[in-house]
């Protein structure tokens, strides 16, 4: 417990041998009932179900038989689990319209030191206040049509040669911020919303790079977007609304591209421009703020059709 806390304080100072085929994988060439006996090199594909005969029983026990590439599909219901990915695999929910929710009492509910990974239709949540939900430290997480709620400093960390990609998902934390990338380029947020988080929803700081496109940041207690150390991030067609300090804050030698960003209804500030890097504004709207609208202090941002 100790040495994983120690591993994560930069971040949150910035805030064998083939096994034997298992009787409940798919055979090559059969990746779904009635192909057996084709000669087709197909995906190999697990089932994971408490309730059905010859299906794993744990997401763990199915992750240990499972070789590079394949998929998972899990049924609906609840896993209490720690998972730890060391090659790339797709976590799915079997069906789209029941809940598959993969949840820890201790640790990170999914650390990713491989690859890739990537996840459809789940929800991971978890209880531990030291360990984000997601640890993503090597490789890239896939977010598709997901729901990710933390209990801790943080909900989704990207950081040492990790990246995260989110699209279509929902991210919350009542006790710290929603997504933390101190890692690298190749860090994206499409098409997702994050809301009712106790801090700040997005940092991006050390040397962390990040693109937000298309999302909704709603009623965060801290900043909506900060980014501070050498960071850089893009926030583009993006909503930001609600948040107890500056929706923007970008501190340090942070960099930031703003293009056709709306900010309504912050608590204090709209944006908190104190940066020896370069902003740039473009085509964005600031409007609701019960203080004043715009803090500069450090190089002047680069506007174009912002009000």
């Amino acid at each position: 417990m100790r040495g994983r806390r120690e591993r994560h304080s930069g971040a949150r100072a910035a805030l064998a041998a083939p096994r034997a085929a298992h009787p409940r994988q798919a055979r090559p060439g059969t990746d779904r009932p009635g192909t057996e006996g084709t000669h087709t090199v197909s995906r190999q594909v697990l089932l994971v179900s408490r309730g059905r005969a010859g299906a794993y029983r744990s997401i763990g026990e199915a992750l240990r038989d499972a070789t590079d590439g394949a998929l998972i599909t899990i049924a609906a219901g609840r896993y209490e689990e720690t998972l730890t990915i060391t090659r790339p695999v797709t976590l799915a929910a079997e069906h789209a319209d029941a809940e598959v929710r993969i949840h820890a009492d201790s640790g990170s509910t999914l650390m990713l030191d491989a690859e890739a990974v990537q996840l459809s239709g789940l929800v991971l949540s978890g209880a531990d206040r030291e360990a984000p939900v997601l640890d993503v430290r090597r490789g890239q997480a896939a977010l598709d049509g997901c729901q990710v709620v933390g209990d801790a400093w943080s909900a989704v960390l990207a950081w040492q040669d990790g990246s995260v990609a989110l699209r279509e998902c929902t991210v919350s934390n009542g006790r710290g911020a929603g997504i933390v990338v101190t890692s690298g380029e190749g860090n994206l947020i499409e098409r997702t919303r994050i809301t009712g988080v106790a801090s700040s929803a997005v940092v991006v700081a050390e040397h962390g790079g990040l693109t937000v496109r298309d999302c909704t940041i709603d009623r965060a207690r801290g900043n909506g977007v900060c980014v501070n150390g050498q960071g850089s991030v893009v926030v583009e067609d993006s909503r930001i609304t609600g948040s107890g300090k500056p929706a923007v804050a970008v501190e340090q030698a942070g960099r930031a591209q703003l293009r056709r960003l709306t900010v309504s209804g912050s608590a204090a500030l709209d944006a908190y421009l104190t940066s020896s890097g370069e902003t740039l504004l473009s085509g964005c709207r600031f409007e609701g703020s019960r203080g004043q609208s715009l803090h500069i202090s450090g190089p002047p941002p680069r506007c174009c059709g912002t009000a």
